[in-house]
């Protein structure tokens, strides 16, 4: 098995192909809904997005999982990490109602970011 490579996981998790789709998405949120800035936001989310690519690489190479199983793995875990925090830092002024639309729709977000956007870098640089 080749030897991990984590800033390459981390460029590709944090880059603007990961990340653009998320930063079209927040602005159009208004802000009474949202308890963060947008500035902040773009900041959080390309640390975040990389940080969890490592962390599949990680994984991956501990306990030898392919790519693809890696981005199924995080294309769960990155939502549910996300949602969780959201959820218990306050993020949005939800309702309960709005809470169980917008778990659904990051998870579908996440999914398909990392198993077509990051899932294509990663095949493209070959690791």
């Amino acid at each position: 098995m080749p030897q991990p490579n984590y800033l390459l996981s981390f460029l590709i998790g944090s880059s603007w192909f990961v990340t653009l789709w998320f930063f079209l998405v927040v602005p159009d949120i208004p802000a009474d809904v949202r308890n963060y800035s947008v500035k902040s936001y773009i900041v959080i989310a390309p640390l975040f997005l990389g940080l969890v690519n490592v962390l599949g690489e990680w994984l991956s190479y501990r306990f030898g999982w392919s790519l693809r199983q890696r981005m199924l793995l995080v294309g769960l875990l990155s939502p549910a990490i996300v949602t969780a925090f959201a959820y218990f830092m306050n993020a949005y002024n939800y309702t309960p109602e709005e809470w169980r639309k917008y778990a659904p729709s990051l998870f579908a977000k996440h999914w398909f970011i990392f198993n077509t956007i990051v899932w294509a870098l990663h095949k493209q640089f070959n690791i």
